[in-house]
């Protein structure tokens, strides 16, 4: 009898349980058709965590490119790519690197770098470093340029001015800063 006194309220339960459920079903159903929404433009080819190796004709590389996206528009020929990270290795001077939130590459082999630039360069001594907002890279990398306001170091150096230009095709590159030009000393 003990255990009739124990089973009883437990089915009871159960049977109150299974007509709640069976009374109130899930108020919508699951959808199993899935609609892919695509940009109004969307790419031709999309590829996430992007590594590009470009090599000059001597078969020896001359960029590397990292990015969390690429997306190839083929009517274009032009890529649109998020968070780049590009290394130009440079034969007749030192490496430099540049690193932003977005970049168009044009299918002449242009690039324009938006959103947070920073641009290094990968030497020993006197590091230069740019920091801008907008940024032109030409002839595969051998000149670069921005109309915007740019923040320019080299250790302790800091030069500020609008609108920069750069010739990195020899050993110790030119760099012009264009207009509103204030240099100063930063000390640690």
């Amino acid at each position: 009898m003990p255990r009739l006194r124990t089973l009883l309220p437990i089915a009871t339960g159960l049977l109150i349980l299974a007509a709640i459920i069976w009374w109130h079903p899930a108020e919508t159903s699951p959808s199993f058709t899935t609609e892919l929404q695509l940009p109004d433009d969307p790419p031709d080819l999309f590829i996430r965590t992007f590594q590009q190796t470009r090599y000059d004709t001597d078969g020896r590389p001359s960029l590397y490119t990292v990015a969390s996206s690429f997306a190839y528009y083929q009517d274009s020929g032009n890529s649109q790519i998020t968070v780049p990270n590009v290394r130009l290795i440079r034969d007749n001077g030192p490496d430099w690197t540049i690193r932003s939130q977005a970049a168009t590459l044009f299918n002449n082999g242009d690039a324009i770098f938006e959103d947070t630039v920073r641009v290094h360069e990968l030497s020993d001594i006197s590091r230069w470093e740019l920091a801008t907002d907008w940024l032109q890279v030409t002839q595969n990398g051998d000149f670069v340029s921005t109309p915007e306001p740019v923040r320019l170091t080299q250790g302790p150096q800091v030069a500020t001015g609008v609108g920069f230009n750069a010739d990195l095709t020899t050993d110790d590159p030119v760099l012009t800063l264009q207009s509103e030009v204030v240099i100063h000393y930063e000390v640690d």
